[in-house]
């Protein structure tokens, strides 16, 4: 019976996104196995970080004798002992039929080695190269900010709301649908951090916090984001707003000198920006969502460390960002329609990345 690829794949990615929240520094990963007559007997997907993997979850949930069939793994399988055994030792033990992998690994100790091992023992094995450029791209996607983490770098998101002329929000006026509320939710869950200004925090008095259950969310866990304020005020006193409520207890950022400068025209605003961006990270926290006003907003756009900028607006005109004049150009990589319950106007979700 010839199986279908995609099919599968797609759900390995569906079931990856379960574990958005709680396995980094680790990648989301899903797993399928698949009878010869092509019905599903095991799923799993890697739930938190330190905890089984997607490969090992899946074999746990099997319903009958995985021996002979096929797994689907969105990712490639480990193949050196972590915190688990190695998942390329768990196919060879169960005889697996087949190994179908939408995404290399890049990471020194996996790329290559385990599937290697794998087909010494007469498995097969049909990796990216054999499969819809399409399902290999959105597993790509689905891992960019851990491969790029994976070098020592940063993954920077920037999250906006636009309205009609195409300028954010610089007061507390709601926008957006209830959904949209819901979507950033969901972002706020997957980073590891969000990051605001002064600003925002004195003028909307926002929590940053994740407010939806992990079921709603379609989560297998929440893990609360690190909540943090950079300011030039050291002085601020965080226990006077809501950002204060709940753990982890929310901190003020101060860059070195006591002084940010944020205009426009500043030649060392990136720099600075940089600075604080490569402390953080020394400090092991490197997946930072800003939710800010303009002013640290377009520092962000305007300093080249961001990854992505996620637009939020309440109308379909895709040109609309075209009027916000930013200096690196975006590049539209997802769009989503968010529908709003009864009453409201539906919003669009517009994922970018900005190059030079």
């Amino acid at each position: 019976m010839q199986l279908d690829h995609n099919k599968y794949l797609k759900r390995c990615l569906d079931l990856a996104l379960r574990g958005a929240s709680g396995t980094h520094p680790n990648p989301m990963v899903g797993a399928v196995i698949v009878s010869e007559t092509g019905e599903i007997i095991g799923e799993g997907f890697h739930e938190v970080y330190g905890g089984a993997h997607a490969e090992v979850n899946a074999v746990k949930n099997a319903k009958s004798d995985v021996k002979n069939s096929t797994i689907y793994v969105s990712l490639e399988p480990c193949a050196h002992h972590g915190k688990t055994p190695p998942c390329t030792d768990l196919i060879i033990k169960h005889k697996f039929k087949r190994l179908v992998y939408a995404s290399h690994d890049p990471n020194s100790l996996v790329s290559g080695k385990g599937i290697a091992k794998i087909l010494s023992h007469r498995i097969e094995v049909i990796g990216p190269e054999d499969l819809d450029p399409e399902i290999v791209a959105e597993a790509n996607y689905l891992n960019r900010a851990f491969f790029k983490i994976l070098n020592r770098e940063s993954w920077i998101t920037v999250k906006i709301a636009i309205n009609e002329n195409g300028e954010m929000i610089t007061v507390p006026k709601q926008i957006t649908n209830s959904n949209s509320q819901k979507d950033v939710h969901l972002i706020r869950a997957s980073h590891q951090a969000v990051l605001t200004g002064s600003g925002t925090l004195i003028e909307d008095d926002p929590q940053l916090n994740v407010r939806f259950s992990a079921e709603e969310l379609g989560l297998a866990q929440i893990k609360q984001p690190y909540r943090m304020v950079l300011t030039s005020n050291p002085k601020i006193n965080l226990g006077d707003f809501k950002i204060s409520q709940g753990e982890p207890r929310a901190r003020l950022i101060t860059n070195p000198h006591n002084t940010l400068d944020l205009s426009p025209n500043c030649q060392g605003q990136g720099l600075k920006l940089k600075a604080i961006i490569s402390e953080l990270r020394q400090e092991g926290i490197s997946k930072i969502m800003v939710e800010a006003g303009p002013r640290l907003s377009s520092s962000f756009l305007d300093s080249g460390l961001v990854d992505e900028l996620i637009v939020y607006q309440n109308t379909n005109n895709r040109e609309l960002i075209k009027k916000m004049g930013l200096k690196l150009s975006p590049i539209l990589i997802d769009g989503k329609l968010i529908p709003g319950k009864a009453n409201e106007r539906d919003d669009l979700r517009l994922c970018y990345k900005l190059t030079n």
